[in-house]
């Protein structure tokens, strides 16, 4: 996928971005998809990587993990209703950005950032 320059202004704490994630291994989350930038923008305007959650597209039926956060369709710019996932942290390079799709408003931001301590076992699990 030939990624196109992104106004890394807009690179910032809350934004929905498409990110090319691939190459991967594993049980990595793949694919070019949504992540939110959780990173401090202290950091996420003075170097060249950012740490970002995916996002994935809800199934029906399928069981959530507590870590993860619930994100309805229209917030950010998705499209779908959608499943943040924490457990999937990753640190990119600003070069993988595809495209700035919105911002999360506050209360699903703090959701996520939340759900991200969680995962990384910095507050209890147990909900």
């Amino acid at each position: 996928m030939s990624l196109q320059p992104v106004d890394l202004a807009k690179v910032r704490r809350g934004a929905v971005l498409l990110v090319n994630l691939d190459p991967t291994v594993g049980h990595e989350i793949k694919k070019t998809r949504p992540c939110v930038v959780i990173s401090p923008d202290s950091y996420n305007k003075r170097i060249s990587t950012v740490i970002v959650v995916p996002i994935t597209t809800e199934e029906p039926g399928r069981m959530a993990l507590s870590c993860e956060v619930s994100l309805p369709m229209g917030i950010g710019g998705l499209t779908s209703n959608s499943i943040a996932q924490p457990h999937q942290l990753r640190c990119v390079d600003k070069d993988r950005i595809a495209k700035y799709m919105g911002k999360l408003p506050p209360e699903h931001m703090m959701r996520v950032h939340q759900s991200a301590q969680m995962a990384i076992a910095e507050i209890s699990t147990d909900r």
